[in-house]
């Protein structure tokens, strides 16, 4: 017989989990010790709710279950923020935490883990016993994989340490679940397709998910439409000279000029969030839309659409290909709207540079970075008023490329995604890029990439402030002394730490980083840019506090 955190760790190992995340105490110890024993890479963070964010874009990148441990009591407590973070994105992660003995109601560590776990949108699951353990631990991480939401797995301190013969279940094989909706749904989707002159299709998180690039690429081909995706698709259509961007807050104005034309949009996988929509105001008001999505919930959810279809995105493209005429249908791709794509991205559209003495532009340091780093990388974004520019300017050369953690919008995310993300491909440059307040809300997590030595650029959009809040109510004639800081030296926090680390000031600071940049010997690296802070974001950041 063995015990039971034994067992789990074999278990899990046997379900291909290669990677965890997590914080150890004295409830999760022997369990992580058991993991890294059986040959799992384990990394530990400085704080629990680093862990699960770390895990958080693991997952959404590698498309794997993300696993992450911690401690009971508060270790628990601490990880509830990126807990609703992926639930509300439908991250697929198991958690597994500690929890006291059975029976120990007294101990300062008891908490109702399941109402937590619950009314943080995540699925509760337990070790109910040391003779169903494996059932148990395969149960939630089937659930995690399948359902596709975070799954918090329980476990006693008693059952743990209790010996048990419970067999390692063999792991099933990967399986893809492709839905074809209805014929005659697929008919009505055609009508509506012969009936347009400038389709546009939309692709979100779904298309991602079922790897429709190809299948959508083809479609759009087919009926003579533009492509554009979500913010949590960028990249899907990276290099395609039809694809206008996202949809939304980060569109291009030339962007927003062609969606406002569009007389079709076929909605793959997206969720239609008013975000996406720029709150009714990006498609016209007669524009049909159709959307299509696996998870039956989504439909209509969002937004009232014209035609919903229970459909995976690359099933229900590639069914739509045999139903289709051999002619594209639609008349906008032609050589004037492509030369109008091209001239109208964010990178051709000009600005006048506000960067001062002390100070400068944030545009003119996202498009510096643009120009002097290796196009294979990844951008993680934190939130907050700086986190339009690097989408604007900063390219990504697929959906593998960007990671975007907003479902709740919160701020101090971005360097622990960035772990994860450079943990799933260290053959990237990772490129965290976050403002002041979102770094030092997650200062804890720069021990961790300096101590992984990780390939990681950390771009601190720096302006002292919480400058969302700056901008947003100082119009109003509201003081901001509450969200405005002293100056802080975060590049010498870092060079503290052992990390290469630059203050950034003008374009002749940036000019002198060219070599640096370029040496992938000199990361982790940190940016420490003085940002000026009287660059208010464009229609993006009012669009961003609309109905907030």
């Amino acid at each position: 017989m063995a015990k039971v955190y034994e067992i789990l760790s074999r278990q899990l190992t046997n379900l291909g989990a290669d990677t965890i995340f997590g914080l150890v105490g004295s409830g999760n110890f022997f369990l992580a010790e058991s993991l890294v024993t059986h040959g799992a890479k384990f990394v530990a963070a400085r704080h629990e709710a680093g862990a699960l964010a770390m895990a958080d874009a693991w997952a959404r990148l590698t498309q794997k279950v993300g696993i992450c441990t911690v401690h009971m009591g508060p270790g628990f407590t601490n990880i509830i923020t990126p807990l609703v973070e992926a639930a509300k994105a439908r991250t697929p992660l198991l958690v597994l935490t500690a929890d006291v003995s059975t029976g120990a109601v007294t101990s300062t560590f008891a908490i109702d883990i399941d109402a937590l776990a619950t009314a943080s949108g995540a699925i509760p699951e337990r070790l109910w016993k040391n003779s169903t353990a494996t059932q148990d631990l395969v149960r939630a991480y089937r659930r995690a994989r399948y359902e596709r939401r975070p799954v918090v797995f329980v476990m006693p301190q008693d059952i743990q340490a209790a010996e048990s013969t419970a067999a390692v279940i063999a792991p099933e094989d990967n399986a893809y679940f492709s839905v074809i909706p209805d014929r005659s749904i697929l008919e009505k989707i055609v009508s509506l397709v012969r009936d347009s002159r400038h389709p546009l299709i939309l692709a979100g998180r779904g298309s991602v998910l079922a790897g429709a690039r190809a299948g959508l690429e083809k479609l759009a081909e087919a009926i003579g439409a533009l492509l554009a995706t979500t913010a949590n698709a960028h990249g899907l259509f990276a290099g395609n000279p039809w694809s206008i961007g996202i949809a939304g807050g980060f569109s291009s104005p030339g962007a927003v000029e062609l969606f406002r034309q569009a007389d079709l949009i076929l909605a793959f996988g997206a969720s239609l969030t008013v975000w996406t929509r720029r709150h009714g105001r990006l498609f016209p008001e007669s524009c049909p839309i159709v959307q299509i999505d696996l998870d039956p919930a989504a439909l209509h959810r969002q937004y009232p659409v014209t035609l919903a279809c229970v459909g995976d995105a690359r099933a229900t493209a590639e069914a739509l290909l045999e139903l289709l005429p051999d002619k594209p249908v639609g008349q906008w791709r032609t050589p004037s709207t492509l030369q109008f794509i091209q001239e109208h991205s964010w990178i051709n559209t000009p600005f006048e540079d506000a960067s001062t003495e002390n100070t400068i532009d944030p545009r003119t340091l996202s498009l510096f970075l643009e120009q002097n780093l290796p196009p294979d990388r990844i951008l993680v974004l934190d939130s907050g008023h700086f986190m339009a520019y690097p989408v604007m300017y900063l390219s990504v050369p697929d959906e593998k490329g960007f990671v975007f953690t907003q479902a709740l919008q919160s701020i101090g995310f971005g360097l622990p995604n960035a772990i994860g993300a450079a943990i799933a491909y260290p053959d990237r440059l990772t490129i965290a890029a976050t403002g002041d307040g979102g770094l030092l809300l997650s200062l804890s997590e720069l021990e961790t990439v300096a101590r992984y030595r990780l390939p990681i650029l950390i771009v601190v959009y720096n302006d002292a402030a919480y400058g969302a809040e700056v901008h947003h109510f100082a119009p109003m004639g509201w003081p901001t002394s509450t969200v405005q800081f002293p100056d802080t030296n975060i590049a010498e926090l870092a060079r503290a730490l052992g990390m290469h680390a630059f203050t950034v000031r003008t374009q002749r600071d940036l000019e002198s980083l060219r070599e640096a940049l370029s040496d992938r010997s000199c990361y982790p690296m940190l940016l420490d840019a003085k940002v000026n802070p009287a660059v208010r974001g464009g229609e993006w950041f009012d669009l961003a506090f609309e109905g907030h």
